[in-house]
């Protein structure tokens, strides 16, 4: 019986310091309020920011949780750090623990030590590890498809607060896919900045199933990129259009057609952009060339444009490119050369969630269909000769 009151009397104890604790940090925030109020911006811009971007963190480790549960674990959870993510990491992409020591410029007893406090933290094995090899367990693997997203969002967070400590008021993370136009994305950026400088824009390159997974799981407001393919949950609104161009050699036999023949391009090599680094383009183009239907042979997969040109001058085949980016890039020993028929044209598309968008999203989108208006005007006489 004294034990058990012994007992109540220390939970009560725990319960009345958690309290005076909650009190301490209650009034603590206030004053940062307070003093943050009084500055340059507000303590509001800063949390709600950075709760943009850490919201999404919290719900991986929900998803983490889940998994775990499904898999028969029993995570205790309140110890993890940032530092056992990295040394998880890194064991998991080098599956050696001398190795990932060595990666990390750490000796190899401090990263066991960690990666058993991750699975102890977790309340499940993460690794299976004999003298011979090291292997991910099925636990393992649902961990490490979460990593790359949290330390994006981990990354944007402090991209937030730097965003406000620097003086801007706001952040707008854009994704880019499939090498967008570059003209049209300069004259966008910089009608941003004039009309909005107190919004910080982020750009982040990437494959287009990247962008869209980013788009729903909220690490990106919006995207740009060349397919329409998105699935459900988001929206793809045709922005810009280019006019698509075949990169020639100089001196090659097909010069002498003015608009070259579907038929007779398809007897040639080619140099395509890669279908994985430039999904929405690749698909686009593959389009085009459907009506002949004839398999087009690939001398090379290039994932830049500047390395298409280099081939296509150096002879190892032709290549698709827009009247922009060639304008851009303009190669002595490339010419450009349209198909023969219909005017064909690579068009650029603006993504976005299909919830409704407020503040700095929905005047980025605005402004985003305003050019899109604008370089339909201008593109459709714009010509190489």
């Amino acid at each position: 019986m004294n034990a058990k009151n012994a007992k109540n009397a220390k939970n009560a104890k725990n319960a009345e310091t958690t309290q005076v604790k909650n009190r301490a940090f209650g009034e603590k925030l206030e004053r940062f309020e307070a003093e943050m109020a009084e500055g340059p911006y507000f303590a509001g811009e800063i949390f709600s920011m950075v709760d943009v971007v850490v919201a999404p963190l919290f719900r991986y480790f929900e998803v983490i949780d889940v998994e775990f549960r499904k898999a028969g674990s029993r995570a205790r959870g309140g110890n993890m750090e940032i530092r056992h993510l990295r040394c998880f990491m890194a064991v998991a992409e080098e599956l050696h623990f001398g190795r990932a020591a060595e990666k990390l410029h750490i000796e190899q007893s401090p990263l066991s030590r960690a990666i058993k406090e991750l699975e102890e933290d977790l309340g499940t094995r993460l690794f299976d590890r004999t003298t011979r090899s090291t292997r991910l367990t099925r636990a393992g693997r649902i961990f490490l498809e979460q990593m790359p997203r949290i330390f994006t969002s981990l990354n944007q967070a402090v991209d937030s607060v730097k965003a406000v400590t620097a003086g801007y008021h706001g952040q707008l993370r854009v994704a880019l896919s499939d090498g967008v136009a570059q003209s049209q994305l300069v004259a966008l950026l910089a009608q941003c900045r004039e009309e909005d400088p107190e919004v910080e824009i982020r750009l982040f390159e990437m494959p287009l199933a990247q962008q869209i997974k980013g788009l729903r799981e909220d690490l990106y407001d919006v995207g740009l990129a060349r397919s329409a393919a998105v699935g459900e949950g988001i929206i793809a609104e045709p922005v810009w259009c280019d006019q698509l161009v075949i990169a020639v050699p100089a001196r090659h036999p097909l010069l002498v057609h003015k608009s070259i023949p579907l038929n007779d391009l398809l007897r040639y090599p080619l140099v395509i952009c890669h279908p994985k680094v430039c999904e929405g383009c690749s698909k686009q183009i593959a389009t085009l060339l459907r009506p002949a239907n004839t398999e087009p042979i690939v001398a090379e997969e290039v994932t830049t444009n500047e390395l298409m040109l280099a081939l296509v001058a150096a002879g190892f085949g032709l290549g698709f490119t827009t009247e922009a980016q060639l304008n851009a890039l303009r190669h002595p020993d490339v010419v450009p050369r349209r198909l023969a028929g219909k005017s064909s044209v690579i068009t650029t598309y603006m993504l976005h969630s299909d919830s409704p968008p407020t503040g700095q999203l929905a005047r980025f989108l605005e402004r985003t269909r305003q050019s899109a208006g604008d370089t339909s005007a201008s593109s459709s006489s714009e010509v190489i000769q």
